[in-house]
Parts: structure tokens; C-alpha cells; sequence
């Protein structure tokens, strides 16, 4: 019997070959994102948090640069990357904190509250 930590690296490890998998078989306007640890999501390349972070500030005739972003899976990296300040959760993955500007306390943590509290102070 496997302990859970071993056997979440397992699952980790095997969502990723899918995930890798899945992307060989892809046509070049299609792209296949983990959205938590056990999810994968297949969507077009046009779309992603980013470009619809940039679609609604020029809309509303904000600055990206004056935006902030909180993110904790591979879905988020796009939208980390616009914003003025990406901010990934503790538990965020670790591809999405190398592109994140801050990493803050975890979802359970309160992570977002956290954050806010010092880009404002």
C-alpha cells in the first residue's frame, strides 16, 4: 500500500505524462493546461487569462501595469505574466511561482488577503 505522499507523486507524475501525451496529438492552434493538480483542460492557443486580463484593462482604460493577479496553476501563468504584479499562492505549482513577481501565504491560508494587504501598505 502506498503512503499519500508517495502516492500523490504518483498522481502527479501521471497526470503529466497525459498531460504530455495528450499535447503530442494536438493540432498547433490547440494547447492542453493543467487547471489543478487532476484537471487538464484542452483550449484553443488564442485564449488565456493573460490576453482576457489585457482584454477587459482595455476596455475599461486601465494600465495593466496598475493590475495585480493571483494564480496557483498552469492556467494562471499567462495572466501572472500581464499583470502588473503576478502573485503566486504557497501552493501554487512551481513553474507558476518562477513567473510570479511575489509567492504569498497558501488558498488556505488566506493568501490572497495576505498579499493585498501588503501591496497596499
Amino acid at each position: 500500500m502506498r503512503s499519500s505522499a508517495a502516492s500523490d507523486v504518483y498522481k502527479r507524475q501521471e497526470i503529466l505524462n497525459i498531460q504530455d501525451m495528450i499535447r503530442n496529438h494536438l493540432p498547433d492552434d490547440l494547447c492542453v493546461v493543467r487547471t489543478a493538480p487532476f484537471y487538464l483542460e484542452i483550449i484553443p492557443v488564442s485564449i488565456n487569462k493573460g490576453k482576457a486580463l489585457l482584454d477587459v484593462c482595455s476596455r475599461l482604460c486601465i494600465d495593466p501595469a496598475d493590475t495585480a493577479t493571483f494564480g496557483d496553476s498552469e492556467n494562471d501563468i499567462p495572466m501572472l505574466q500581464a499583470a502588473g504584479c503576478g502573485v503566486a499562492m504557497g501552493n501554487a505549482e512551481d513553474a507558476v511561482k518562477a513567473v510570479a513577481d511575489k509567492v504569498t501565504l497558501s488558498n488556505n491560508s488566506d493568501g490572497i488577503a495576505h498579499a493585498l494587504r501588503e501591496l497596499i501598505m
